[in-house]
């Protein structure tokens, strides 16, 4: 669903589990961003455009934002 926010942004809705979004919410203020940011930066960066970098991610060692090993 696209909702038009008035500043000239469309606003995306997506859907997230709760608990991961609060852990994402944490660790992008964590990384001095907010979730919204690290979005569009990702989505910049996962299309290649031209001096897009991949989002800058919390520090491991400040805290646990609920990371665990994966036996993939």
């Amino acid at each position: 669903m696209t909702v038009r926010s008035g500043r000239g942004t469309a606003r995306q809705t997506i859907r997230v589990d709760t608990d991961l979004w609060d852990r994402f919410g944490a660790a992008a203020e964590q990384s001095d961003t907010d979730r919204s940011e690290a979005v569009r930066a990702f989505i910049r960066w996962y299309l290649r455009e031209p001096g897009a970098k991949m989002p800058r991610r919390p520090d491991a060692s400040t805290g646990d934002h609920g990371e665990t090993a994966r036996s993939d």
